[in-house]
């Protein structure tokens, strides 16, 4: 073969070469790039929640109310009495039937306490004060343990002698202490009272897996 002849060789195997050397196109797979996701599954759940809250309300409270009062009693004064206490034949007499004749006068004052208490007793202490003329004096009291429902009269007398400018004396009686007791009694009166009380709340929630 002639040079020739190799230039129109050439070209068909240069032709060849390259169409065996290109190969055909293959198909390319999709691919995924994030990984397949998982389908949620979701419920509703409820949850018991104590809750505590303080509750205040009126009520009603009774309750032992004690003190110390005056004893219940009642007080009744007698008459002054005005007696000839010599050894003339006055004696025993009023003062106003003979005062010429007396020599010697009692002038009595006195005056009774009721304690009117049913259960307790208790004790009074009673004085008088005199006047004769322009002289004025208080007698030495007297107490006494009266019993419930007891009487005691507290008496007084005072001998002098009379004379026209004197009179009779005058007395006034008067009781000095009177006894105390501790009295006890039920009051009911109204009251705030606040407590902590707890309740139970329901509470929806979403749970998720």
């Amino acid at each position: 073969m002639n040079s020739r002849d190799m230039l129109y060789i050439l070209p068909f195997f240069l032709i060849i070469l390259l169409f065996g050397c290109v190969s055909s196109p293959k198909e390319k797979l999709p691919t995924n790039s994030s990984p397949s996701s998982k389908s949620q599954h979701c419920k509703t759940v409820i949850d018991s929640v104590p809750t505590t809250t303080t509750e205040c309300g009126n009520i009603s409270v009774t309750e032992k109310v004690c003190g110390m009062r005056k004893l219940n009693y009642t007080l009744l004064e007698v008459p002054k009495i005005d007696l000839c206490v010599d050894d003339s034949s006055c004696s025993g007499k009023p003062i106003t039937q003979c005062a010429s004749q007396c020599s010697k006068v009692m002038t009595r004052c006195a005056i009774l306490i009721h304690n009117t208490d049913l259960k307790i007793p208790g004790t009074w202490m009673v004085t008088a004060n005199y006047t004769i003329g322009n002289y004025g004096f208080q007698k030495d009291p007297i107490s006494k343990y009266i019993l419930p429902n007891q009487s005691f009269a507290f008496d007084f007398y005072q001998i002098y002698q009379p004379n026209p400018s004197i009179g009779s004396a005058s007395c006034t009686l008067y009781v000095l202490s009177d006894p105390l007791i501790e009295d006890c009694h039920e009051e009911t009166r109204p009251k705030v009272e606040c407590s902590n009380v707890t309740h139970i709340t329901d509470v929806e929630r979403e749970v998720c897996n």
